[in-house]
Formats: C-alpha cells, sequence, structure tokens
C-alpha cells in the first residue's frame, strides 16, 4: 500500500449537487420540525425494544438525554412489569405487521396514556418491518370527564348497562343494579344470556347483532328479564355500539327501565277504552252531577264519589288557573281548540286530558257539557321521541370526531361541537341549511359530499366515485381538503344512512376526522428509518439497499464500484474537551461538506459515531477512488467554524473495490473497514485500499 497524498483538488460537483443537498437538508428539517411540533411522545423502537429516536417530548418525559437514550432498552427506564408488557405489544408488532392501540397508566405519575404502535416497513425487501413506531397521547383529562360521566348514570333513575362483545357485563349503575336485584359483585362481569330464558336470549342475541353489524342504534325495545329471585319483569331497553377512537367496536351500551307497573296501568286502561274512548260528564252551579264510566276510569274514582264534588277536584293543583281560564275562552265562543291539562287520579298518579267544554241546558237549567280523552300515552310518546331525539343529539354532540346530520331534502338536522371547531362555524348558523351549504368550509363551494353518496345506488357510486369504499351501509373516504380555505387537509370521513321505524332512510349521517397529524408523522418515522436522525444522510440500511442496486447495475456494466469508510481523526477529545453539541455540529458539517464533493449519483451515509461509509457506482479504474480519496483529504485540511470554534480535523480513510475486493456487499465493507484500521495504525490523516488493490500508497 502507499501513503496517500495531501494535495489539494477542485471541487467537481457542481451546483446541481449543492442545490440538491440544501433540498435534502430542508427536506430533513422539515421532518424533524413535524415530530418535533406535535404535543404527543414520539418514539422509535427495533424488536429488542431499544430506542432508535425520540422526540423532545419523550425525553422531557424521561428527564434524560437523547445521547442517554438512543441504543438502550425501553426496561432501563420503566418497571418490569410495564416493560414485559411493552414488549409483548411491539413482538406483535412485528409478527402481524399491523398497527395497535392500548390505553395506559404510567406508575411515575399516575396519568393515562393512548399509545398507537405502527410498524415501520422497509420497501424493496417485501415489506418487511424494521422498527415500531410508539404515539403516546395523554388521555387523562379525558379519563376524568369520563368518570365524571359515569357519576351522573349513578344518579339517573334508570339502569344503564355497558357489555363487552361477548356479553359480559363491565358497567353498569346502581338503578340497573336494582332492576335485576344482584349485589355489585354477582352483577359485575355476568352475562347477559343468565338474565332470561332461552327464548328471550335468542331474541336479546339478535338485537345486539343487529347493533353490531349495522352499526343503528336500537331504541325501547319490549323484553323479559328474570330478576335473582326468580321474578319476571317487563323492561324497555336500547342498545347502541361503543368504539374505540378508531372506529373499532368494543362493546354496547344503554338504558334499561323497569315498566312492569306501566305495563299493567296500559292493560287496564285499554280495557276501559273498549267500552268508551272519551269521558262524558255535566257541571251545574260547579259541581258534577254526571259522570259516565270513561271518566271515571279516568280519574279512578267511583261515581258516587265524585257526584257533588267541585268540577276540579282531579285537577293538578298546577294547572287549575289555566283549565278555568281555557273553559271560559270555550263556553264564551272565542275558543273551539282543545286543550291538555293534568289530573291526579284516586291513587295519585298524574295522567293527561284532551278536554273541550260547551255550554248546554240540563233540567231547565244552565250547564257545562264535557268532553275528555286520556291523551297521557300521546303525551308520554312525544316527551319520550323527544328525549330519544335529545340523546341523539347529545350522543352526536359528545362525539369526538366532527360529525353532522342531514335529512333526505339536504337539510342540516344536527352539527356538533368538534365539528364547530374543524369548521369555526357554530350549529345555529348551519342547522336547518340546505343546498350543500354543508359544503362550503370544506371546499369552498355547494357541492355533493360523501354524506350524500349515502342517498345514490352502488352503480352509480362506483362509476363517478371510485376513491369512495364501502364496508357494509357505511361509505368511506379520506381525501386532501382546502378546509376553511386554507392548506390541504387530509380528512377521512364515514357516512351512514339513518333509518325511521320502518326501515324507511330518512336522512343520513357523518363523521370526519383530520389525519393530517398521522400522516405526516407516518412519513416522518418512514424517513428516520433510512435516515440519521442527526446530519439527514442515508443510514447503514438505505446505504445497504443502494449498495446492493449498484451492484446489480455495475455487473451488468461491467464497471467497476467503490466502497469507502472514513472516520474522524481524534474525535472523542472533541467531543469530550468542547462537549457534545459542538461535536454533534461538526459532524453535520463534514456531512454537508462530503455531499457537496461528491457527484449526484454517489452516497454518503453516516452509519454511526464519526463514522461515514460513501458509495461511488460506475467508476472506470481503481485510480478514481484514489483521486476522491485524496480530494476528502485535501478538504479536511480547511479548518471547520463550529460555534466560534475554529476546529483543525483530520480524516482516516479505507476502500475496496469491486470486483477486486469483493463481489457482494458485505464483503466490500468488511474490507474497506480493514484497510480504514490500516489507516489508522500507519498514523492517521491517510487512506489505505484494501490488499492485494495495485497501485496503492506504499
Amino acid at each position: 500500500m502507499r501513503k496517500g497524498s495531501k494535495k489539494s483538488s477542485h471541487n467537481t460537483g457542481g451546483d446541481k449537487n449543492a442545490d440538491n443537498a440544501s433540498v435534502h437538508t430542508q427536506e430533513k428539517n422539515v421532518y424533524l420540525s413535524l415530530v418535533e411540533s406535535t404535543s404527543d411522545s414520539l418514539y422509535l423502537v427495533d424488536r429488542n425494544c431499544k430506542y432508535i429516536f425520540l422526540n423532545d417530548n419523550h425525553l422531557e418525559r424521561l428527564r434524560l438525554s437523547r445521547d442517554e437514550v438512543i441504543g438502550r432498552p425501553y426496561s432501563d427506564y420503566h418497571p418490569r412489569e410495564q416493560s414485559d408488557e411493552f414488549a409483548k405489544r411491539i413482538e406483535e408488532v412485528f409478527t402481524t405487521g399491523k398497527f395497535l392501540q392500548h390505553e395506559f397508566k404510567s406508575e411515575k405519575d399516575g396519568r393515562y396514556f393512548l399509545r398507537t404502535f405502527n410498524p415501520v416497513k422497509e420497501e424493496g425487501y417485501g415489506g418487511n418491518v424494521t422498527a415500531v413506531s410508539v404515539a403516546s397521547k395523554d388521555i387523562t383529562e379525558l379519563k376524568q370527564s369520563e368518570e365524571k360521566y359515569r357519576s351522573i348514570l349513578e344518579n339517573i333513575e334508570d339502569g344503564y348497562y355497558e357489555l363487552d362483545l361477548s356479553g359480559h357485563i363491565t358497567f353498569f349503575n346502581e338503578a340497573c343494579r336494582k332492576i335485576y336485584g344482584y349485589s355489585r359483585d354477582e352483577f359485575m362481569d355476568m352475562n347477559v344470556i343468565k338474565l332470561a330464558d332461552e327464548e328471550i336470549a335468542q331474541k336479546a342475541y339478535k338485537y345486539f347483532n343487529k347493533v353490531y353489524t349495522t352499526g343503528i342504534p336500537l331504541t325501547w325495545i319490549d323484553g323479559e328479564i328474570i330478576r335473582k329471585d326468580g321474578s319476571r319483569r317487563n323492561v324497555e331497553a336500547s342498545a347502541s355500539l361503543i368504539r374505540d377512537l378508531t372506529g373499532k367496536p368494543i362493546g354496547f351500551r344503554g338504558i334499561v327501565r323497569d315498566v312492569t307497573e306501566h305495563r299493567q296501568v296500559e292493560e287496564l286502561y285499554k280495557t276501559l277504552a273498549e267500552n268508551s274512548i272519551a269521558g262524558v260528564f255535566i257541571i251545574q252551579n260547579g259541581k258534577f252531577i254526571f259522570i259516565n264510566t270513561s271518566a271515571i276510569a279516568y280519574a279512578g274514582y267511583s261515581a258516587a264519589e265524585l257526584i257533588g264534588q267541585g268540577a276540579d277536584i282531579i285537577v293538578h293543583p298546577e294547572d287549575k288557573e289555566m283549565v278555568r281560564i281555557k273553559s271560559r275562552e270555550m263556553l264564551a265562543g272565542k275558543s273551539n281548540q282543545a286543550f291538555d291539562f293534568r289530573i291526579i287520579t284516586k291513587v295519585k298518579e298524574v295522567r293527561w286530558v284532551s278536554q273541550t267544554v260547551t255550554p248546554v241546558q240540563y233540567k231547565g237549567k244552565r250547564a257545562i257539557l264535557g268532553n275528555a280523552l286520556d291523551v297521557t300515552k300521546l303525551k308520554l310518546a312525544g316527551e319520550a321521541l323527544r328525549e330519544s331525539e335529545q340523546r341523539l343529539y347529545d350522543i352526536i354532540d359528545f362525539l369526538p370526531d366532527a360529525t353532522y346530520a342531514i335529512d333526505r331534502e339536504r337539510r342540516v338536522i344536527a352539527w356538533n361541537r368538534a365539528i364547530e371547531e374543524m369548521t369555526g362555524i357554530k350549529a345555529p348558523d348551519m342547522v336547518g341549511r340546505g343546498n350543500y351549504e354543508y359544503a362550503l368550509p370544506f371546499y369552498g363551494m355547494r357541492k355533493p359530499v360523501l354524506i350524500d353518496l349515502v342517498f345514490l345506488s352502488d352503480k352509480e357510486i362506483k362509476e363517478k366515485y371510485s376513491h369512495v369504499t364501502k364496508e357494509g351501509e357505511a361509505l368511506i373516504a379520506e381525501a386532501s381538503v382546502p378546509l376553511r380555505g386554507g392548506n390541504p387537509r387530509a380528512l377521512w370521513g364515514i357516512a351512514r344512512p339513518l333509518y325511521d321505524s320502518k326501515g324507511n332512510v330518512v336522512g343520513a349521517i357523518e363523521s370526519i376526522r383530520d389525519v393530517s397529524e398521522r400522516k405526516q408523522m407516518e412519513e416522518t418515522v418512514k424517513w428516520l428509518a433510512f435516515h440519521d436522525g442527526l446530519t439527514g444522510l442515508p443510514n447503514r440500511r438505505l446505504f445497504s439497499d443502494r449498495l446492493t442496486m449498484a451492484l446489480a447495475h455495475v455487473r451488468r456494466n461491467r464497471k467497476k464500484l467503490g466502497v469507502m469508510i472514513l472516520d474522524l481523526d481524534k474525535f472523542k477529545h472533541i467531543n469530550d474537551t468542547l462537549g457534545h453539541p459542538v461535536g454533534d455540529r461538526l459532524l453535520r458539517v463534514v456531512g454537508e461538506r462530503l455531499t457537496k464533493m461528491l457527484r449526484k449519483e454517489d452516497t454518503v451515509a453516516r452509519i454511526g459515531g464519526d463514522e461515514f461509509m460513501l458509495l461511488l457506482p460506475e467508476i472506470s479504474r481503481a485510480d478514481d477512488v484514489i483521486l476522491v480519496a485524496e480530494r476528502i483529504l485535501a478538504l479536511f485540511t480547511e479548518p471547520v467554524d463550529v460555534d466560534g470554534h475554529e476546529l483543525h480535523v483530520t480524516t482516516s480513510i479505507g476502500f475496496a473495490l469491486y470486483p477486486e475486493n469483493g463481489e457482494d456487499g458485505d464483503s466490500l465493507i468488511k474490507n474497506a473497514d480493514i484497510a480504514l484500521y490500516v489507516a489508522k495504525d500507519r498514523g492517521r490523516n491517510r487512506y489505505e485500499g484494501f490488499l492485494p488493490l495495485p497501485n496503492t500508497q506504499n
């Protein structure tokens, strides 16, 4: 081998290489800025749970520097039990190649996090998982809000329950427990099948299966349950899906209401109604003088108990003044509209009646003829409908995703808080609007959007909207949208039809999620998997990929190829005396200088510490590699100014040639590394080629 000369050489890279390096640096800075700008903790680990990358938020939680953590396993900083659970999830992602999520409570400070594990797959190698990115979102406040929500549920009169997908009870309020008559310990984790006989259990399974397959909640279905003591009770129940943050069904929730007594009362009044629909009575001198069976049935008194009593004896105290006013208006001919009010029956039950009064003569004296209908069921049904609608609106308003609903005429009927925040438009300004006005904040124009496609046939959707996929009744799409006239945002949407009780489509509902941050994070993590986080240069993985492709090319063209490894002489001394920040800056400057010096088709990679690896494809002769080595040595004669420190740095270089020193990538890298150590042993600040390369240094 010959000792390499130190003669200087002019840079032949050209302005184009400088521009490419600048663009490369800008792209790197954008990716790193996106990772660091999020409020979540982001980090990248290998299959052994060793940290490959961490953003500043995660470093702040660990209270360590990046150099202290990179290359160290997760278990070094977390309790054993948490570390074992973390390792299982990492292995699951490597094995399945699929992302997963779970909630996690930190033993360190008791805060709750939603962790998302995403596989990082290697391009060009069959999609093998090479690392796992972990995004950890702090959901402590959300959990606290959930606890407050559960506290409210404990104080409602109706029973509230939650089940997992297999039908086991996972949560219930006190009212629900009392309906079934079990203790809390007995009731928890019980399967709902045990709460009914076989026939009713089969019906319940069909109802829950329908909710699961359609995603459409069931409201107020009739059923019968068996209490712990063996007694049977009539109930009304509702059911809807519980979904996680990704929209995946994880269970059911609903309301159960004991209506046994209510059903018994309904049967009683049904029998009475078959004999007479209207209650008829006559009032004279302010007292009942005649009352028929239906009217008696409304009040629950006997005829003897009411005859001779004041006409307002059964009127609810709060309604008496209103009844007097309405009655006077009708008797005076000022109104012919029936009016509704409450009565209190003998058993202190409150009921609603709808009444008209007419002046008549009875036995030669002025009297009042009254007709009344019991409208209690109608009132209760109206209230139940309003409550059901309000529950729907409350549920929609509570959803974390931006959600809105329209009727068949394309008028907005619901607009939740999340979509208010996304669009900047408040619900009062949007509800009731039609003519595609809901498209304006997204596209700046009136046009059909995903929710409108619900009303189209499958054929029309397939022909006109190829980007839309259909899963069951749900339409799913993802698009880049100029939200509120700004920069395009990646929005994911899912739309479903709304049905009435007869199964007719009466509208549609759409939920929208901004996935821009996730997509940007995926691109950033993908970039970091193949690049050095400090310098932005390709890492060993990307270098090996390019070396493999370059070898295939030169084999076909019968040309040569060079692999060069260099490191900085006495770099450790710079780190020890001036600190790691100065050392890091020096490494970036060296990477920039090497990139500018080489050709566009050459590759400069940082493979760790102060080592760099160069790929010189399609060279004609061995002297071309020697020329590059001499130019690099000359490049290092120029001092480097880092943070006010003028650094004089030298480098040692080893190289190997294809095919003389190896016919595969591993052999070439190994032999170049051997040559590097020869250069270092022979005094540093020089280059050496791998023997038996001819024309090397003496």
